[in-house]
């Protein structure tokens, strides 16, 4: 798969996984008991950007210069946009085939989270753990998809933003 890693096959790659999908698979992979689930990689996230049918507004939004007066204006734009564009189809069919193994291994009925692991988390001199959100209680496969297209867009929120101004980061080309 290219898309997605399942917690009980894959291998740790913070730069690919972020800090939280990593240290799942590490711990998973030192046998400790983890409920079943999977990431999905960054590269789904820069992907989802590069092709989609609005990858040229993405591409210009997201490497625009930061302002705090460019804030509210960006953040709502940008959600909006990822929010209603479509995931491309073999992404789709990598998350599905994740959901489906999931159902099957813990339940139909069962729930699961969207969580956040931004790839830029947690480094030596910088931090944005905190700044995007997760999303708790998602049975159907529409709510997963619903729940990652909020979770990418959560990355513009206002104070994700005005913290990367705050830290000096030039334009706001973040993966998740």
């Amino acid at each position: 798969m290219e898309y997605i890693v399942f917690f009980d096959e894959g291998t740790s790659h913070p730069s690919l996984l972020g800090g939280k999908g990593a240290n799942i698979i590490k711990l998973s992979q030192m046998g400790l008991n983890i409920p079943p689930g999977f990431v999905l990689n960054a590269n789904s996230y820069r992907t989802f950007l590069e092709e989609s049918e609005n990858s040229q507004q993405f591409k210009e939004l997201l490497t625009t210069h930061l302002t705090i007066k460019k804030v509210l204006h960006l953040t709502k734009f940008i959600k909006q946009l990822i929010r209603n564009t479509e995931i491309p189809q073999n992404i789709i069919e990598e998350i599905k085939s994740g959901f489906e193994k999931f159902k099957k291994e813990a339940g139909s009925n069962s729930s699961f989270a969207v969580r956040s692991s931004a790839t830029i988390e947690d480094t030596e001199n910088f931090s944005f753990a905190g700044q995007a959100k997760s999303y708790l209680y998602n049975v159907s496969f529409e709510d997963l998809i619903l729940s990652i297209k909020n979770c990418w867009s959560s990355l513009y929120s206002p104070s994700a933003l005005y913290y990367l101004i705050q830290m000096n980061k030039k334009g706001i080309n973040l993966s998740l």
